[in-house]
């Protein structure tokens, strides 16, 4: 039988076990978002681009104006609930309803890397418009302006599924040659693309920096990554300098010290993906308006009791993943 008393015991333990649930739940977004704290509806994200170089001083100076660029997405909000119904409670089949509860708030702990997975795979809610990034185009694409005002510098790729994208380098007697950087996951896929990225160059003409040193992936990639990232040796491959050899090379992949991260969200079990995480700023980021609560409603005034009997849990919050500089990470896949 339910009483003031007992029932009170049961929501002390109730909130002793969902405390520690959520605190158990290690968060794995903290890796490749930053978290950004947001006081109202919006956020808006500014910056400058990249300041031209130095040049020789002939004539003279040239002056560069500055061309503040803006990016602003809306916060959402979130939520769950559980309710119990009051008669089992009072019948005491309460060890049940103690998982469910643990449930609730690991549920909660887990939103965050839910819609981090969700923004980045383009997927429900953040299919179409939701995924165009601060450059004005989809935040993976194989035309990233170089220059938001100048399409005269060209472009740059972060996205190499579908096989993989032919990239075309300049050579030393003024000539081009054509390399296929991505695609399905290998060394050579690995390879390309962590040689790319720090060729991506800003709106001066010089590169940014970009040194991808995490590879993050779903569990059906798991053994692959491991042979690729964490071997000693492997045969050796199809391009470079040491096709001829004949036996097992040094694993020099392994050397460049790029992290295998397994996500156990992702749901595209063949796309990969490579970032920068040394920087001030990770690849994505997580806007956090209002971190989770939960409430409870066991009042027998509430109307839910009253009407129908049932306790309830009700759990919200407020935030958005959104896209951080494009240049910082890359997909690949088949």
């Amino acid at each position: 039988m339910i009483t003031p008393a007992n029932l009170r015991l049961f929501v002390t333990n109730a909130n002793v076990r969902m405390g520690q649930a959520y605190k158990a739940k290690v968060p794995l977004w903290p890796m490749f978002a930053t978290e950004e704290p947001v006081s109202g509806r919006y956020w808006t994200s500014g910056w400058t681009g990249q300041l031209q170089k130095m040049r020789v001083w002939l004539g003279r100076r040239a002056t560069h104006e500055s061309y503040p660029q803006t990016y602003t997405v809306e916060m959402l909000p979130f939520e769950n609930s559980l309710s119990i119904d009051r008669f089992d409670l009072d019948d005491a089949i309460i060890p049940i309803y103690y998982r469910q509860l643990e449930q609730l708030a690991e549920k909660g702990a887990m939103n965050k890397d839910f819609q981090l997975r969700n923004y980045i795979e383009g997927t429900g809610l953040y299919a179409g418009g939701r995924q165009i990034g601060p450059d004005g185009v989809n935040q993976f694409s194989t035309s990233h302006p170089v220059d938001f005002y100048d399409s005269s510098k060209g472009s740059y790729i972060n996205d190499f599924t579908g096989g993989g994208q032919a990239v075309t380098y300049k050579t030393a007697s003024g000539g081009t040659t054509s390399i296929t950087v991505g695609g399905a996951i290998s060394p050579a896929a690995i390879a390309t693309i962590s040689e790319y990225m720090p060729t991506i160059q800003g709106e001066d003409g010089e590169a940014l920096g970009v040194r991808p040193d995490t590879l993050m992936h779903a569990p059906i990639l798991l053994t692959e990554v491991d042979l690729v990232l964490k071997a000693m040796f492997f045969a050796p491959p199809s391009w470079g300098t040491i096709t001829g050899q004949v036996g097992s090379a040094d694993n020099v992949l392994r050397m460049r010290g790029i992290t295998p991260v397994m996500n156990e969200y992702l749901s595209l079990g063949t796309t990969f993906y490579m970032f920068d995480t040394k920087r001030g700023i990770k690849p994505w980021y997580w806007l956090n308006r209002e971190e989770v609560r939960t409430v409870p409603r066991l009042s027998e005034e509430d109307p839910g009791v009253y009407d129908d009997h049932k306790f309830q849990w009700g759990q919200w919050a407020r935030g958005a993943p959104a896209c951080g500089f494009s240049w910082l990470f890359a997909r690949s896949g088949p």
